[in-house]
C-alpha cells in the first residue's frame, strides 16, 4: 500500500502538481438493460460504452511572486471547454519508470470554494473526450539542454486488438527545437530500436497525444529526444491498452 505524498498532475503544457491536493481517477461503464420476456422477471444488464473522468482539488495559488505569472485558475481557464487535452497523472512519484495514467480530456467542471481563514481552492473534474484512458509508465521527465534517451521500460507487447498510446507535455522550451519519439525493441539494450510514435517538433509550450495500433511484438519501450540548441522541460509517458 502506498500513501499519496508525491504525485504529479500534468494538463496540456502545464504542471499542476504544485496546486493539486487530491486525485480521483474514475473509470466507469454504462450498464444497459437487456431484460427480455425470457428472463423470468430478473433484470439483465450488459456493458455499454466506457467513460473516464478525473476529479481533484486545486489550491488557487499564484505561481511565484509576480501577479503577472500564471495561477492555477488561469491555467484551467486557458483550457476551458477545449477537447483532447492530454492529462497525465502519477499516483506516487513521477520519475522515469513510475506508474502513470493518461487520457485526452475536457475540463468539464471547476468549482471554486473557500472559507474565511482557509486557502481558496476549487474542485476540478476532467472528462475523457475520446473515451480512451491508459495506464503505463513515465518514459522521460525533467529539464534538458541536449539530446538523449530514457531508460528501457518493460511495458509488454501490443496485441492486434490493442494500441500503444503516448502523451507529451512540453512545459517549457526556449532557443531550440525539441523532438521526441517513443521507440520499442525486443531487448533492454535497444540494439535494434524501432520508432513507434513521433511527436511534432516543439519550439515552445505544447502538448500532443498519439496512438499506434498493434500488433507489435517488442516488449521494451523508451523515449528518445533531440535538442540541438536551447533548453526544454518536458514529460512523456506511454501505455498499452
Amino acid at each position: 500500500m502506498s500513501v499519496l505524498i508525491n504525485g504529479r498532475l500534468y494538463l496540456g503544457a502545464y504542471d499542476l502538481s504544485g496546486y493539486a491536493n487530491q486525485l480521483e481517477p474514475k473509470p466507469s461503464v454504462a450498464m444497459k438493460k437487456t431484460t427480455t420476456l425470457l428472463t423470468q422477471g430478473v433484470d439483465q444488464d450488459e456493458c455499454g460504452y466506457e467513460t473516464f473522468s478525473l476529479g481533484g482539488k486545486l489550491f488557487m495559488l499564484a505561481d511565484g511572486t509576480s501577479i503577472a505569472t500564471y495561477k492555477s485558475h488561469d491555467i484551467i481557464r486557458a483550457y476551458w471547454k477545449l477537447t483532447d487535452i492530454p492529462l497525465t497523472w502519477c499516483p506516487n512519484g513521477g520519475a522515469v519508470g513510475d506508474l502513470a495514467g493518461s487520457f485526452q480530456a475536457t475540463v468539464a467542471e471547476c468549482q471554486p470554494n473557500g472559507t474565511v481563514g482557509e486557502f481558496y481552492a476549487a474542485t476540478l473534474k476532467a472528462d475523457a473526450s475520446r473515451g480512451i484512458w491508459v495506464y503505463g509508465a513515465i518514459l522521460a521527465t525533467g529539464a534538458i539542454v541536449a539530446g538523449g534517451n530514457g531508460a528501457a521500460q518493460l511495458l509488454g507487447a501490443v496485441a492486434a486488438t490493442q494500441a500503444v498510446y503516448g502523451a507529451l507535455h512540453v512545459l517549457a522550451a526556449a532557443g531550440g527545437t525539441l523532438t521526441v519519439k517513443i521507440q520499442s525493441d525486443d531487448n533492454a539494450g535497444f540494439t535494434s530500436p524501432t520508432d513507434r510514435l513521433s511527436f511534432t517538433a516543439a519550439t515552445g509550450k505544447t502538448y500532443q497525444w498519439l496512438a499506434l495500433a498493434g500488433p507489435i511484438t517488442d516488449t521494451y519501450w523508451r523515449a528518445v529526444w533531440t535538442l540541438p540548441a536551447g533548453s526544454a522541460t518536458f514529460v512523456t509517458m506511454a501505455g498499452i491498452r
